[in-house]
């Protein structure tokens, strides 16, 4: 109940720093939404999700069996405040969640009085950081396929930007330069899914509501109960993370970006019962348009670039 009063706290907050002086008139409210069904027929090894120490979503109690159930679903909405403001949502119900609704993202974003060379976007609230070239579909899900990459499954898994972002983009004579960085707080725990588990495959991102499973060989062998839960979302050092990143985007032909990342996290502080990680990586991403004029899906953000995505790592 604490850590979901911090998380819930933090956003109002955020909403009522975004609120302007004066009333702005909302233009237009978008929802997309997903209805996601399927049939699964699992392994027989059980799943890092029900603590065993499966690579996969998925798993069996030693039993391969066909399943068909309503996996989840899924609504993003966008309400436009006018050309250059927008507030963004994502909302889950998924049936292994802690709550019946959940958030994934929640945000506002602002472009200031951008001009025919240059601009300027702030973005402020919780959302994921500018890694992922591959999730751009609906509730951060992939329109590749139905599981993601093991860098990916972990950007939603562990981490989230629950502070500020800044982007200053400038049109060169043959692209366009960007420069980013954030400050964000209440990501302390980011690594103790890959630290007890190591890397995994994946759709289900963590909520900032939820909270995940600890395979119980790792929470027994620390004197733990099981089933152990731990949240990914505390902030326990009162230290600010951060990350910058630098992006070249050329006409027609793609573009690459690199972020390093460093959540600042104490080892030594503890909250709640859960341990800080340090976790501090730099991510190189490169894009390419297998045509022009080709418009990408992602759309939550303003101004997004053209073209359709191609991970290359």
């Amino acid at each position: 109940m604490q850590r979901r009063c911090r998380v819930g706290l933090l956003l109002a907050s955020i909403v009522l720093a975004l609120a302007p002086a004066e009333p702005i008139r909302a233009q237009a409210l978008v929802v997309d939404a997903l209805a996601d069904v399927r049939l699964i027929r699992p392994s027989s090894q059980r799943s890092w999700t029900e603590g065993g120490v499966g690579r996969l979503r998925f798993g069996g109690n030693g039993e391969e069996s066909l399943d068909l159930r309503l996996d989840q679903l899924i609504a993003d909405a966008t309400l436009k405040l006018g050309a250059d403001a927008m507030v963004f949502a994502t909302f889950r119900h998924e049936r292994t969640q802690q709550t019946a609704v959940d958030v994934l993202e929640a945000y506002g974003q602002y472009r200031f009085a951008p001009t025919d060379s240059a601009r300027v976007t702030l973005k402020l609230g919780a959302f994921y950081p500018p890694i992922s070239l591959e999730n751009d579909g609906v509730g951060w899900t992939s329109p590749w396929m139905l599981t993601s990459s093991a860098i990916n499954t972990w950007v939603g898994e562990e981490l989230r930007t629950i502070g500020a972002e800044a982007l200053a983009e400038w049109n060169l004579a043959n692209g366009v330069l960007g420069l980013t960085g954030a400050v964000f707080g209440g990501n302390d725990p980011t690594g103790l899914l890959i630290a007890a588990r190591g890397w995994s495959f994946g759709d289900r991102p963590t909520g900032l509501f939820d909270h995940v499973r600890v395979a119980d060989d790792v929470a027994t062998r620390a004197r733990r109960d099981t089933p152990r839960f731990e949240s990914e979302f505390l902030e326990m050092d009162d230290r600010a993370g951060f990350y910058g990143g630098l992006s070249w985007r050329r006409n027609g032909l793609g573009r690459v970006s690199l972020l390093h990342y460093d959540n600042r996290a104490d080892p030594a502080a503890r909250r709640f019962g859960q341990v800080a990680w340090r976790t501090e990586f730099s991510s190189l991403g490169v894009e390419s348009y297998l045509q022009r004029g080709f418009n990408s899906p992602v759309h939550r953000d303003l101004g997004a670039s053209e073209g359709v995505e191609n991970l290359l790592r």
